[in-house]
Protein backbone atom coordinates (compact mmCIF):
# COMPACT_ATOMS: atom_id res chain seq x y z
CA UNK A 1 0.00 0.00 0.00
CA UNK A 2 2.43 2.64 1.01
CA UNK A 3 4.53 1.49 -2.53
CA UNK A 4 1.62 2.53 -4.50
CA UNK A 5 1.16 5.98 -2.47
CA UNK A 6 4.86 6.75 -3.06
CA UNK A 7 4.75 5.90 -6.74
CA UNK A 8 1.24 8.11 -7.03
CA UNK A 9 2.87 10.94 -5.30
CA UNK A 10 6.13 10.35 -7.24
CA UNK A 11 4.16 10.24 -10.56
CA UNK A 12 2.47 13.52 -9.66
CA UNK A 13 5.49 15.08 -8.67
CA UNK A 14 6.74 14.16 -12.17
CA UNK A 15 4.05 15.49 -13.78
CA UNK A 16 3.81 19.08 -12.09
CA UNK A 17 7.57 18.99 -13.26
CA UNK A 18 6.85 18.19 -16.34
CA UNK A 19 3.64 20.42 -16.94
CA UNK A 20 6.37 23.28 -15.12
CA UNK A 21 8.93 22.52 -17.61
CA UNK A 22 6.25 22.45 -20.73
CA UNK A 23 5.28 26.07 -19.35
CA UNK A 24 8.35 27.33 -19.10
CA UNK A 25 9.24 26.13 -22.46
CA UNK A 26 6.37 27.90 -24.16
CA UNK A 27 6.39 30.58 -22.12
CA UNK A 28 10.90 31.12 -23.26
CA UNK A 29 9.78 30.51 -27.18
CA UNK A 30 6.21 32.46 -27.64
CA UNK A 31 6.45 35.68 -24.76
CA UNK A 32 10.14 36.10 -23.86
CA UNK A 33 10.74 38.40 -26.82
CA UNK A 34 14.05 35.90 -28.50
CA UNK A 35 14.60 34.57 -31.41
CA UNK A 36 15.69 35.47 -34.88
CA UNK A 37 14.41 37.81 -37.30
CA UNK A 38 15.79 36.66 -40.72
CA UNK A 39 15.52 39.43 -43.34
CA UNK A 40 15.89 38.90 -47.02
CA UNK A 41 17.34 41.81 -49.73
CA UNK A 42 19.17 41.91 -53.13
CA UNK A 43 22.29 41.83 -52.72
CA UNK A 44 24.06 45.01 -52.15
CA UNK A 45 21.20 46.63 -50.03
CA UNK A 46 23.04 44.55 -46.57
CA UNK A 47 24.90 48.04 -45.20
CA UNK A 48 21.76 49.82 -45.09
CA UNK A 49 19.63 46.88 -43.18
CA UNK A 50 22.85 46.55 -41.17
CA UNK A 51 22.48 49.91 -39.40
CA UNK A 52 18.46 49.35 -39.06
CA UNK A 53 19.30 45.83 -37.65
CA UNK A 54 21.92 47.57 -34.82
CA UNK A 55 19.03 50.10 -33.84
CA UNK A 56 16.36 47.67 -33.84
CA UNK A 57 18.75 44.91 -31.72
CA UNK A 58 20.03 47.79 -28.91
CA UNK A 59 15.79 47.80 -28.23
CA UNK A 60 15.36 44.44 -28.85
CA UNK A 61 17.99 42.66 -27.03
CA UNK A 62 16.87 39.38 -27.36
CA UNK A 63 16.04 38.90 -31.11
CA UNK A 64 19.11 38.12 -33.99
CA UNK A 65 18.52 39.66 -37.24
CA UNK A 66 19.64 37.55 -40.20
CA UNK A 67 20.05 39.27 -43.07
CA UNK A 68 20.30 37.15 -46.18
CA UNK A 69 21.66 38.61 -49.93
CA UNK A 70 19.93 37.25 -52.98
CA UNK A 71 21.38 37.67 -56.33
CA UNK A 72 19.06 40.37 -58.05
CA UNK A 73 18.42 37.64 -61.27
CA UNK A 74 17.06 35.23 -58.93
CA UNK A 75 15.45 37.30 -55.94
CA UNK A 76 11.59 37.52 -57.13
CA UNK A 77 11.40 33.54 -58.22
CA UNK A 78 12.93 32.58 -54.91
CA UNK A 79 11.71 35.13 -52.33
CA UNK A 80 8.05 34.33 -53.79
CA UNK A 81 8.61 30.78 -53.71
CA UNK A 82 9.98 31.26 -50.05
CA UNK A 83 7.54 33.12 -48.75
CA UNK A 84 4.11 31.24 -50.36
CA UNK A 85 5.82 27.93 -48.97
CA UNK A 86 7.40 29.24 -45.59
CA UNK A 87 10.38 27.04 -46.19
CA UNK A 88 14.00 27.98 -46.82
CA UNK A 89 17.33 26.11 -46.55
CA UNK A 90 20.03 26.31 -44.00
CA UNK A 91 21.62 29.02 -45.49
CA UNK A 92 18.51 30.78 -46.03
CA UNK A 93 15.65 30.27 -44.19
CA UNK A 94 12.12 31.76 -45.49
CA UNK A 95 11.87 35.74 -44.69
CA UNK A 96 10.06 37.20 -41.83
CA UNK A 97 10.99 40.59 -43.67
CA UNK A 98 11.46 40.65 -47.25
CA UNK A 99 13.06 43.88 -48.86
CA UNK A 100 10.84 44.14 -51.84
CA UNK A 101 11.94 46.65 -55.10
CA UNK A 102 9.81 49.81 -55.19
CA UNK A 103 8.29 48.69 -58.87
CA UNK A 104 6.97 45.80 -57.72
CA UNK A 105 4.60 47.12 -55.66
CA UNK A 106 1.63 47.12 -58.39
CA UNK A 107 2.77 43.56 -59.40
CA UNK A 108 2.65 41.97 -55.58
CA UNK A 109 0.02 44.22 -53.35
CA UNK A 110 -2.52 41.07 -53.96
CA UNK A 111 0.36 39.00 -51.89
CA UNK A 112 1.06 42.11 -49.28
CA UNK A 113 -0.62 43.67 -45.92
CA UNK A 114 -0.31 47.33 -45.51
CA UNK A 115 1.44 48.83 -42.90
CA UNK A 116 -0.63 48.97 -39.79
CA UNK A 117 -2.49 53.07 -39.74
CA UNK A 118 -0.29 54.96 -37.31
CA UNK A 119 2.92 52.62 -37.21
CA UNK A 120 5.27 55.20 -38.59
CA UNK A 121 4.20 57.88 -36.12
CA UNK A 122 5.04 55.61 -33.54
CA UNK A 123 8.52 55.12 -35.15
CA UNK A 124 8.96 58.81 -35.84
CA UNK A 125 8.27 59.39 -32.04
CA UNK A 126 10.55 57.03 -30.88
CA UNK A 127 13.32 57.49 -33.25
CA UNK A 128 13.54 61.41 -31.65
CA UNK A 129 14.84 62.12 -28.28
CA UNK A 130 12.15 63.95 -25.59
CA UNK A 131 13.57 67.23 -25.84
CA UNK A 132 13.25 67.05 -29.20
CA UNK A 133 10.17 65.31 -30.08
CA UNK A 134 8.24 67.73 -28.21
CA UNK A 135 7.86 69.90 -31.30
CA UNK A 136 6.86 66.93 -33.87
CA UNK A 137 3.26 66.39 -34.75
CA UNK A 138 1.91 63.40 -33.05
CA UNK A 139 -1.29 60.93 -34.14
CA UNK A 140 -0.42 61.74 -37.70
CA UNK A 141 -1.79 59.34 -40.18
CA UNK A 142 1.11 56.57 -42.16
CA UNK A 143 -0.30 58.25 -45.35
CA UNK A 144 0.40 62.14 -43.82
CA UNK A 145 3.57 60.94 -42.95
CA UNK A 146 4.70 60.07 -46.09
CA UNK A 147 2.90 62.56 -47.75
CA UNK A 148 4.27 65.58 -45.97
CA UNK A 149 7.91 64.17 -44.72
CA UNK A 150 9.09 62.39 -48.25
CA UNK A 151 9.73 63.34 -51.48
CA UNK A 152 6.75 63.21 -53.92
CA UNK A 153 8.24 59.60 -55.88
CA UNK A 154 8.53 57.75 -52.53
CA UNK A 155 4.33 58.92 -52.03
CA UNK A 156 3.36 57.56 -55.99
CA UNK A 157 5.86 54.47 -54.83
CA UNK A 158 4.46 53.06 -51.57
CA UNK A 159 1.08 54.11 -51.22
CA UNK A 160 -2.04 52.59 -53.15
CA UNK A 161 -5.53 52.91 -52.10
CA UNK A 162 -4.84 55.65 -49.30
CA UNK A 163 -2.67 52.79 -47.19
CA UNK A 164 1.15 52.80 -47.12
CA UNK A 165 2.66 49.63 -48.13
CA UNK A 166 6.69 50.66 -47.43
CA UNK A 167 9.07 52.88 -46.70
CA UNK A 168 12.42 53.50 -48.54
CA UNK A 169 15.70 52.05 -47.18
CA UNK A 170 17.32 54.95 -48.92
CA UNK A 171 16.67 57.64 -51.92
CA UNK A 172 19.12 58.91 -54.33
CA UNK A 173 19.05 62.71 -54.21
CA UNK A 174 20.99 63.79 -57.90
CA UNK A 175 22.56 66.82 -57.12
CA UNK A 176 25.85 68.80 -59.34
CA UNK A 177 28.50 71.40 -57.59
CA UNK A 178 30.13 72.94 -60.00
CA UNK A 179 33.13 76.11 -59.60
CA UNK A 180 30.93 78.81 -61.41
CA UNK A 181 34.85 80.45 -61.51
CA UNK A 182 36.00 77.38 -64.04
CA UNK A 183 33.08 76.43 -65.63
CA UNK A 184 30.86 78.88 -67.03
CA UNK A 185 27.58 77.52 -67.46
Amino acid sequence: MINKRIIAIAAGIAGFLFLGALFYFVFQTFFSGSGTITVWTIEGNEQAIKEVAALYRQKHKGYKVKIVPVSEQVYEFTSLYALATQKGTADRPAPDVWIMPNEWLTQHRDKLESAPDGTLDKAVQASFTKGSSSNLPKGRSNTEIITRDYAKIVEQDVIADNKVYGIPLNMDTLALYYDRTKINP
